[in-house]
């Protein structure tokens, strides 16, 4: 488990968030996600090496106000993938990392001010969970809301390829909410038209 405070490399953040992620009791993916400070983002190569300060860490789960939603089957198994970010009661793993974080701050600032990212996991949910390959486009614009509002840089995609090598793939929160709003403006319809 994660110890608050603690300087590691990226590559153990990405096995803790794995082992982390089997934690989540949602029914369609597990994920989980840490905030962590780069030591020094002008030379981050953003590979396993690169060394953070982890803040603090959440998982994807269900908002217990709003369980009745996933009685019988999760209302979100019914809706497609990456559509409809709002409609369910999952609490982001994202959300959860920074809630936590703040909330479990002994010291101010409660998140760092210079150099501060979404490191995020995801695994399926079968009987044996792997690495999910996120897309290349960030799709969830409550989560990029978010981050962006925080003040964070934005979100580090972690997964493996095929050969089990770790990638490590940043996008700024900036970026992501664009991508996620041109996402959800395929999908939904884009108001400006």
């Amino acid at each position: 488990m994660f110890s608050v405070g603690q300087r590691t490399s990226l590559l153990r953040v990405a096995i803790q968030l794995t082992e982390t992620a089997l934690l989540s009791d949602c029914a369609k993916l597990r994920f989980a996600s840490a905030v962590v400070e780069l030591d020094d983002l002008r030379t981050a190569q953003f590979d396993g090496n690169t060394r953070v300060k982890v803040w603090g860490w959440g998982i994807n789960s269900r908002c217990e106000a709003l369980s009745d939603l996933c009685l019988g089957s999760c209302i979100r198994e019914r809706l497609p993938s990456r559509s409809r970010p709002y409609v369910g009661s999952c609490l982001h793993s994202e959300e959860n990392a920074i809630w936590n974080t703040v909330h479990g701050a002994r010291t101010s600032p409660a998140l760092p001010e210079h150099n501060g990212w979404v490191a995020v996991v995801g695994l399926t949910n079968d009987e044996i969970p792997s690495l999910l390959i996120l897309p290349d486009e960030w799709t969830c614009i409550r989560c990029a809301t978010t981050v962006l509002l925080s003040g964070l840089e934005g979100f580090i995609r972690i997964q493996q390829d095929s050969r089990m090598n770790w990638t490590f793939l940043p996008i700024s929160a900036a970026m992501a909410a664009r991508q996620a709003m041109e996402l959800n403006f395929r999908l939904e319809g884009d108001p400006r038209l």
